[in-house]
């Protein structure tokens, strides 16, 4: 089992902390890999480390415009648009999710729910002053970042990495059918907080809503 694979499950699981330790090993060894940079933003958005998760995104992009897959660049201006959103950026995080929306397309439904939720914050005045400067947008579509540099062998080994990768998706999502079980290493979550609410979304497929049954404990959701 590679780094890379070990890494992908830890974060599957939810264990952040391994995730972004293992996916730091898997860049010493390849450090152009536009989607460990991508995962381990992820990884260290999801243990509340925001700026990190910015960090990585951001190189992230820049290395997907390098590449040239719209995939790649659509998916890393969507975690940096979480990122922004997270730190209270919402100009920056509504930039990079119409981006997102304009590399990912509609088949990236969470780039939608995303673009609803600053929209719904910068509607609120009372919270968002309207001369607020986290209203402002203070990013570039590229942005000004070092990013790593690795050997040209290294480099052709990422790529074909990625190319592998983005070969073996299908062309169109296929809808499980109804009454599947999504694995539980498989069940994604996204939450925000705002002065007043905590919001949190759960992503699992095959489960009816209306039959749907959620608890929420102090240390655990279920």
């Amino acid at each position: 089992m590679t780094i890379a694979t070990q890494a992908s499950e830890a974060l599957n699981k939810a264990d952040y902390p391994a995730a972004i330790a293992l996916y730091t090993q898997a860049l010493a060894n390849l450090p152009t890999a536009v989607d460990y940079y991508i995962k381990r933003s992820t990884a260290y958005q999801r243990s509340a480390k925001y700026q990190e998760a910015l960090n990585d995104a951001e190189t992230a992009v820049v290395l997907a415009h390098q590449r040239g897959k719209r995939e790649l660049i659509g998916q890393a201006q969507l975690r940096r648009g979480i990122s922004s959103y997270l730190l209270q950026q919402y100009g920056d995080a509504a930039f990079c999710f119409g981006l997102g929306k304009k590399f990912l397309g509609p088949k990236e439904k969470s780039v939608d729910m995303w673009i609803s939720k600053v929209d719904l914050v910068l509607k609120d005045t009372e919270m968002i002053p309207e001369d607020d400067f986290r209203r402002e947008v203070t990013i570039k579509e590229i942005p000004d970042v070092k990013i790593p540099t690795a050997a040209p062998a290294a480099t052709s080994e990422v790529v074909a990495q990625e190319e592998k990768q983005e070969d073996s998706k299908p062309a169109t999502p296929i809808p499980p059918p109804q009454g599947v079980v999504t694995p539980r290493d498989k069940i994604r979550h996204e939450w925000y907080q705002t002065n007043t609410h905590v919001v949190f979304t759960l992503y699992v497929k095959g489960v009816p809503k209306e039959s749907a049954s959620i608890e929420i404990e102090d240390q655990a959701v279920g």
